[in-house]
């Protein structure tokens, strides 16, 4: 019998938590942001990644985004798609040494985006909808919330939560991004074995859903025991 990599976080481990993590956030912005943007055509391309269930999809999607030409606001947010994109792929790698790269290279990716984003907004206001922190912040939580416990990002998961949260324009975001956010703390506190605060934000999530895939989203993690 073949031997099992003592180190493998395989499929079942980074390739199903990391399956949904950047798609409950990334399909629920306003319609005024046409198909054709750089932004629009990346959440796209995780919609059909997501709907097909093959994250090597995404393999295409570093080199595509280094050719985009976006504003200074939109930059940090195009490089934490990347960094998500790396992360989906590691699940699909069977090397451990090549699972653990790129794990290490997008939580990497995921600091500098968040740094970028920060300093950006401090210097202009947002010209989007939705703050593109906010974005960025979404995409990194989910990540670092679903990463194996050994890469230590889960307090920093929980801070990022605790910052969307608590954010003075939480209110004012869509719905649907609001209800992204509550299916992120869905995850965080199942693996943190915290059931009961885990169903209230479920339903929290539910109330709030309104496009079809963050209703999808929402029903898959009521199909999961708690």
């Amino acid at each position: 019998m073949k031997a099992t990599p003592r180190f493998s976080f395989a499929r079942t481990t980074l390739a199903r938590r990391l399956y949904g993590f950047a798609l409950t956030g990334l399909l629920v912005l306003p319609a005024a942001h046409a198909s054709d943007t750089p932004i629009a055509q990346v959440r796209e391309t995780f919609q059909a990644t997501r709907l097909g269930g093959d994250a090597t999809q995404l393999e295409a999607l570093p080199p595509w985004l280094r050719t985009r030409q976006v504003s200074a606001e939109e930059r940090p947010v195009l490089n934490a798609y990347h960094a998500a994109s790396e992360a989906m792929q590691a699940g699909q790698r069977w090397n451990p040494l090549t699972k653990l790269t790129l794990a290490h290279r997008a939580i990497a990716a995921l600091d500098l985006a968040l740094k970028d984003v920060h300093t950006e907004a401090t210097h202009a206001p947002p010209a989007r909808d939705l703050p593109a922190e906010a974005e960025v912040q979404l995409i990194a939580l989910n990540t670092f919330s679903q990463l194996p416990t050994f890469l230590h990002t889960r307090p920093r998961a929980h801070t990022l939560l605790l910052q969307l949260q608590t954010h003075p324009d939480f209110g004012q975001w869509p719905a649907d991004f609001r209800a992204a956010i509550y299916c992120a703390a869905v995850r965080l506190h199942r693996a943190e074995q915290v059931p009961l605060v885990a169903q209230q934000a479920l339903q929290q999530a539910k109330a709030l859903a309104r496009h079809p895939l963050t209703r999808q989203e929402v029903a898959q993690l009521e199909a999961v025991p708690l």
